[in-house]
């Protein structure tokens, strides 16, 4: 039987740069955690911040009695400090979280921890993203999908629901095999199979960036296919403060990340050799361009989760972000070639 003392030991992973203004609340949430101090690593990454971010680290770490290991990252980016982080963990265990993140109540790591140590063939376990009475409006509506997707993502993506196996009190145990694995980046990993396939990635793709969402797939494909979604638990993602906030990172996500890697990843979303996804894309499109049919989910939506935000956002974001997206690829040399790709294939097979 596991007592909390002999819980596997459990790294917490958080790179960040000039977040004292936000990691206060993610602190908060792991000093309330249930799961054994003695059992606890948390390694701030810090990427040479120019505000309070240390001093708030130092004073969590002083007064909460939360371990707290502040390594300095002098590259300054996310990507290497998530890294960074991974590659100095002493854990068993591996949770990547960010400054802008919560854990919704006292047991959530207790909760996600259980089934790696109940099945040993389960190589990570992952919760959802859950909507905070205090968000936005936005950050609401996102938080309705499981994993924060806006409609095309969420779209694309493989329903987490259509991989569940076999279904526990605690837990759903799922099984993620290549090409049908859902769209999920925070996922607490056992370290050894996630180190390992960290490594094999960048052997593979010298210049790979970390990317959250290649992780289960990398890992899935060496043979680790046994995943647990744990849903009666849930994180807060305070990402989106408003649109201005969502257009940023999806220019980004699309400019510096998707077509500067889309050769050297595994999280692709649509294949371009399959004419089945490019079809699904295109049908997308088609359905955001309606107008109609996003309004009507939108109340849907509404009706289900109780909030009005719902009948606003899933038409302005299906319409909106589809036809972002559209003018960032046409505008973008790269962008370009993606989409001449994209059609020629539709076109020749």
């Amino acid at each position: 039987m596991t007592t909390k003392k002999s819980l596997p030991r459990l790294t917490l992973n958080v790179a960040v740069r000039d977040e004292g203004k936000r990691i206060a609340t993610l602190l908060d949430s792991i000093a309330k955690q249930t799961y054994p101090k003695s059992r606890l690593e948390v390694l701030i990454v810090d990427g040479m911040s120019t505000d309070r971010t240390v001093e708030v680290v130092n004073e969590y770490s002083e007064n909460l009695g939360v371990p707290i290991r502040v390594i300095k990252n002098p590259k300054r980016d996310s990507a290497t400090g998530r890294t960074m982080g991974l590659l100095s963990a002493t854990g068993d265990l591996h949770l990547y979280l960010d400054a802008d993140m919560e854990l919704s109540e006292a047991t959530t790591l207790e909760k996600l921890v259980n089934p790696l140590v109940r099945d040993q063939e389960i190589v990570g376990s992952f919760t959802r993203f859950l909507p905070h009475p205090s968000d936005t409006p936005l950050n609401r509506f996102l938080s309705y999908s499981p994993f924060q997707h806006d409609p095309m993502i969420e779209f694309l993506s493989t329903n987490v629901e259509d991989t569940i196996h076999e279904r526990h009190r605690d837990y759903c145990e799922c099984i993620f095999k290549s090409g049908f694995i859902p769209v999920v980046g925070v996922v607490l990993f056992r370290t050894e199979p996630l180190r390992r396939a960290y490594l094999e990635i960048k052997k593979k793709w010298p210049n790979w960036m970390w990317s959250d969402v290649d992780l289960p797939i990398a890992i899935a494909r060496k043979g680790f296919e046994k995943f647990a979604y744990v849903m009666d638990t849930g994180i807060y993602h305070h990402s989106y403060v408003d649109l201005s906030a969502l257009l940023k990172k999806k220019k980004r996500d699309v400019t510096w990340s998707y077509l500067s890697t889309y050769a050297n990843r595994y999280a692709t979303y649509i294949s371009l050799d399959s004419k089945k996804d490019v079809l699904r894309l295109i049908g997308f499109v088609l359905y955001s361009e309606s107008l109609l049919l996003p309004l009507l989910r939108g109340i849907y939506k509404a009706m289900r989760f109780g909030d009005l935000c719902c009948v606003v956002y899933e038409p302005l974001l299906s319409w909106g972000l589809t036809n972002y997206i559209l003018s960032l690829l046409i505008l973008d040399v790269r962008g370009r070639k993606f989409l001449f790709r994209l059609l020629s294939n539709l076109v020749l097979k």
